[in-house]
């Protein structure tokens, strides 16, 4: 496999084009895209490392691979550091992605903690699109653990926290 050694400058557009294959569901694709990219943004050295490895994460859980999803994710986390909680846009989605691995490895207990701290922590913020996914991580663990009455109660707020951001798209 071809590591690429990138500037930052480079390395940015990678970051969203594999991020673009993701949302248009070329996941095997993203996934081999970012592999390359990822030594070129080294750990609390590159900016953008955190939120290319949270989307690395995701196009893992959307392949399936979610141990791999978790070791991705906990990358992340484990290098935070206190400042880091003030930045929510950046580092919360490493923490959904790692729920979202939990939940798919059966650990519906784990993923719902982890998502009801974060709800805790954000679910009264002032982003709706951030509080939304939360909600719909949420509803989207409910499911797979087969509680419907919770679900259904995390699917209504993650459409109000949706709605409000005027999005026709999401």
């Amino acid at each position: 496999t071809e590591i690429y050694t990138l500037s930052l400058h480079d390395a940015l557009p990678i970051s969203a084009h594999a991020a673009y294959l993701l949302l248009r569901g070329d996941v095997p694709q993203a996934i081999e895209l970012y592999e390359k990219l990822l030594p070129s943004l080294p750990v609390r050295r590159s900016v953008g490392w955190e939120f290319a490895r949270a989307c690395f994460a995701r196009a893992l859980n959307a392949a399936g691979a979610h141990e791999r999803a978790i070791a991705v994710a906990n990358e992340v986390i484990s290098n935070m550091v206190p400042e880091d909680e003030q930045l929510v846009a950046l580092f919360m989605e490493a923490r959904r992605q790692l729920a979202l691995a939990e939940c798919g490895l059966g650990n519906h207990d784990r993923a719902a903690e982890i998502l009801d701290e974060l709800l805790a922590k954000h679910g009264e913020g002032d982003n709706p699109l951030i509080v939304g996914l939360l909600h719909q991580a949420r509803a989207e663990v409910a499911e797979r653990a087969e509680s419907r009455a919770v679900a259904q109660a995390h699917r209504r707020e993650m459409e109000t926290r949706f709605r409000a951001t005027r999005n026709p798209e999401i």
